[in-house]
C-alpha cells in the first residue's frame, strides 16, 4: 500500500476507536446491561403472577359460589396486590426525570 492509503486507514481506524469508546462510556454511564437484567427479572416474575391469576380464574369459574367462599387456596385481592408490588420492587431502574423550568 502507498503511504497515502496507510494514513487514510489509520484515520479510519482512529475514528472507529473514538466512536467505540464513546458508545462504551455511554453504555457504562447509563447502565443498560443492569437495567435489562432488572427488567427481565421483573418480566419473569410478572409472567408467573399472570399465570397464577389465569389458573385461579379457571379454578374459580369451575366452582360454585359456595365453594368459592369456602376455598382456602384462592388468593385475595390484597395478596395478589402485594405480589404485584413485590415484582415491581425488583425492577428499580430509575429513568432520569426531565427538569422543566
Amino acid at each position: 500500500f502507498s503511504e497515502n492509503t496507510n494514513s487514510i486507514f489509520s484515520v479510519i481506524v482512529g475514528c472507529l476507536a473514538v466512536v467505540g469508546v464513546f458508545f462504551q462510556s455511554l453504555s457504562g454511564s447509563c447502565k443498560y446491561g443492569e437495567r435489562a437484567a432488572m427488567h427481565l427479572s421483573a418480566s419473569v416474575d410478572l409472567k408467573a403472577l399472570c399465570d397464577d391469576l389465569e389458573l385461579l380464574q379457571t379454578e374459580a369459574s369451575q366452582m360454585s359460589r359456595d365453594d368459592r367462599l369456602k376455598a382456602e387456596h384462592v388468593d385475595t385481592i390484597a395478596t395478589i396486590r402485594s405480589k404485584y408490588k413485590q415484582c415491581m420492587q425488583g425492577c428499580k431502574s430509575e429513568i432520569p426525570l426531565r427538569i422543566d423550568d
